[in-house]
């Protein structure tokens, strides 16, 4: 067995003890290296940086699932990569209405704007949903971002049925009402009745 495989078997037992020296000395050895590779896939270290955060935390909740004949470096990397895919999906998940709404937008309205028009347009979207009340607001989101059915929500929230339907038609007559006043009717006709 190799000097670095005894040391990584060592700090895997170590860990899996709730030894935190054990990780510490694994954040030292790997983060940078997981940091450079998350980094790769995204535009700001921000971004790259959660993604670390989130690897370190899965380890310290699932030490006790290692098993010392894995390798650290491996699993780690393994672990970095479903969290990366996750946050790709998660991203296009919340995006995928606004993008759908700010580019229709565009195409039909204003063909030949370019891409700083169409970020203030997902700006518009943004501020036009914030002004709902929250619990409008949130049922809104779970509608047209998550997808939930009105169902789906209302057990969700433990609420009835009517109350959620009528939350996303008072929703959507607020957003109509400030689509006019903002002159962004017809980017508003296609959200509002834009079927996922």
């Amino acid at each position: 067995m190799k000097q670095n495989d005894k040391q990584e078997g060592q700090l895997i037992a170590d860990l899996k003890k709730g030894d935190t020296s054990a990780f510490e000395k694994i954040f030292r050895l790997y983060s940078d290296q997981l940091f450079r590779f998350a980094r790769s896939y995204f535009h700001t270290n921000e971004d790259a940086e959660e993604i670390i955060q989130d690897v370190f935390l899965k380890l310290w909740k699932h030490k006790e699932g290692i098993y010392s004949c894995d390798s650290l470096k491996g699993y780690l990397f393994r672990i970095a990569y479903h969290s990366i895919k996750e946050t790709f999906i998660q991203k296009n998940r919340e995006d995928k209405y606004k993008q759908q709404i700010a580019l229709e937008y565009l195409k039909t309205e204003h063909p030949e704007l370019e891409q700083a028009d169409y970020k203030l347009v997902m700006k518009a979207v943004d501020q036009l949903i914030e002004k709902l009340p929250a619990q409008r607001r949130n049922i809104f989101i779970l509608n047209k971002k998550e997808g939930l059915t009105i169902s789906e929500i209302a057990v969700y929230l433990n609420i009835a049925e009517k109350t959620v339907k009528n939350h996303l038609s008072l929703a959507m007559a607020q957003l109509r009402h400030e689509a006019r006043q903002k002159g962004l009717a017809q980017l508003l006709f296609f959200f509002l009745f834009y079927k996922r």
